[in-house]
């Protein structure tokens, strides 16, 4: 699995895991949803993992739930190393290089820009 497919399993596991504590502490999603003023139907996408849940929408749905974020990060990501282990660099893969006509663009725009200062970290 590559890192962008493991990106969007875990999106689709958060949802579960916000989905799930919800319904585990008596909550609606209606009732979520009318909290948080969002709509029933986003917060739909959000649980089935058809929309990335937005850092700032989970802090609201856990107040409102009474559940630390964090736990349901762990959770989604316990069962991502579950299903998929943990990741592991495709060694075909070349490292990083930065896109020269960036540098271009940045070196035009700050004559005393040095890429390699960005990037040597």
């Amino acid at each position: 699995m590559d890192i962008e497919e493991r990106g969007e399993r875990f999106s689709v596991l958060l949802g579960q895991e916000v989905a799930g504590a919800i319904r585990s502490r008596g909550f609606t999603a209606a009732q979520v949803a009318e909290e948080i003023c969002s709509y029933p139907a986003t917060l739909s996408k959000y649980a089935t993992g058809k929309r990335s849940i937005p850092p700032k929408i989970l802090s609201d749905i856990s107040e409102v739930i009474g559940i630390a974020p964090e736990e349901l990060v762990e959770r989604a990501y316990a069962r991502l190393i579950e299903e998929a282990g943990p990741y592991r660099r495709a060694e075909s893969r070349p490292p990083f290089a930065p896109d020269p006509e960036f540098l271009a663009q940045q070196a035009a725009l700050d004559p005393g820009y040095l890429p390699d200062a960005e990037y040597d970290q």
